[in-house]
């Protein structure tokens, strides 16, 4: 097993993948959490709502923001503010 980690760094299709030895606390009967990259729109919010403070405590109700569409907060768009974020 070491002597195939020390071959690396690997990579599958361009992302690279990390080899570490298991943990001896693994439990092979436990679920894997699993997260999900989404996108949230946030449609017809109301132009006064269109800060950052506002936008952001409405995505980390939902999920985990990862940073933010900041045209709508420069009001260059009018769509929606897009939120990219993890669930």
């Amino acid at each position: 097993m070491e002597k195939t980690r020390q071959k690396g760094p690997f990579e599958v299709f361009g992302t690279p993948l990390v080899l570490q030895p298991i943990p001896s606390n693994f439990d092979q009967g436990m679920e894997p959490e699993v997260r999900v990259p989404v996108w949230l729109h946030l449609v017809d919010l109301p132009l006064d709502l269109r800060n950052l403070t506002v936008i952001s405590k409405i995505a980390s109700y939902i999920g985990t923001p990862l940073t933010t569409d900041f045209k709508i907060l420069k009001r260059e768009t009018m769509d929606g503010p897009r939120i990219p974020m993890m669930l």
